[in-house]
């Protein structure tokens, strides 16, 4: 870790610790930690994951440290690694495949070593409960009414990155080009009763153009036409290419779901309250907070009256995916 802290990358040298044989840490301009290996003889298929980038080999320049001096390295790997992912998790990867492997290190050994960590990553997190894994449900099968839409890859790619782009926002989709946010809201009562757990959830930004609640009553059931999170999955799958397949599947991932049967819940929709959109201005509110309070949650029941008509929904998801 003390190593990994003293790394300064510049705008368009990396900066580099020597670690062992042919291994390296590295950190780049813009701050990303990576895994470096030289003059590896294999150039392993790479996971397609979100938040690490892997490079074929290639020659790179490098300054090591703590002289400072610049290098020319060919047949050379890299792994780098999100700014977002605690630094500690590139220790640890490093720690496994010094452990499991002999040096000098190839890149099938890194392989092995990221595979581990994030098997490791799987077995430590903790299940959802039954409320997470309804309101997953409800997002996957909105993601799937955008999908089912979409009349190109980009289109479809674009539907996948605005749910992953709404992590930190608190919104459940952003859709990037058209400005128009969705928060989902899955409820098993007999009218639309949602929990609102942010002031966020109902707020745009200057650069959204609209914001909808969208609304999904459901009900339990198994078998049938009851639907569970893995059946939803696996027809969104259908319809994805191999690379946004991985890129769906990584984003579950990064939800705390995976699609190996230890997790789901079945549900069908409900017959009297079917999924309705609901501009967030029609939705009861607390905004704005008074002085002194920074947060707040509360229960809405909406009204079918409030939401916006059939033609409109449509029309509104449609305009979504630009």
């Amino acid at each position: 870790m003390n190593l990994i802290d003293q790394l300064k990358g510049t705008s368009d040298v990396l900066s580099c610790k020597k670690i062992e044989s042919n291994l390296y840490i590295t950190r780049s301009g813009n701050g990303a930690l990576g895994i470096f290996l030289d003059g590896v003889s294999d150039n392993p298929d790479w996971p397609n994951l979100q938040k690490m980038m892997f490079y074929p080999k290639q020659r790179y320049s490098i300054s090591t440290l703590p002289s400072g001096e610049k290098r020319m390295l060919t047949d050379c790997i890299r792994v780098e690694v999100d700014s977002e992912i605690d630094s500690r998790a590139v220790a640890s990867i490093i720690e496994m495949m010094m452990e499991d492997s002999v040096h000098p290190y190839n890149g099938s050994d890194l392989q092995s070593a990221i595979e581990r960590y994030r098997d490791l990553l799987k077995s430590s997190r903790p299940k959802l409960t039954e409320e997470e894994l309804k309101g997953l449900w409800g997002e996957l099968l909105f993601l799937r009414e955008l999908i089912f839409r979409c009349k190109s890859r980009d289109s479809e790619e674009q539907c996948l990155d605005s749910w992953k782009s709404s992590a930190n926002a608190k919104r459940d989709f952003r859709m990037p080009k058209s400005g128009i946010v969705f928060e989902i809201k899955t409820t098993e009562k007999d009218s639309r009763t949602h929990e609102i757990s942010s002031a966020d959830q109902l707020t745009t930004k200057a650069e959204e153009k609209a914001g909808y609640l969208v609304s999904i009553g459901v009900k339990r059931e198994e078998g049938g036409v009851a639907m569970t999170i893995s059946s939803i999955y696996q027809s969104i799958q259908s319809r994805l290419d191999s690379e946004l397949s991985s890129k769906l599947t990584n984003l579950l991932l990064e939800r705390g779901w995976s699609d190996d049967g230890s997790q789901d819940i079945s549900l069908i929709r409900s017959v009297g309250i079917p999924l309705r959109l609901f501009d967030f201005e029609s939705v009861p509110s607390l905004l704005p907070l008074p002085d002194g309070v920074p947060n707040a949650s509360w229960i809405v029941q909406l009204n079918d009256e409030n939401a916006i008509s059939r033609k409109d929904q449509e029309l509104v998801i449609e305009t979504s995916i630009l």
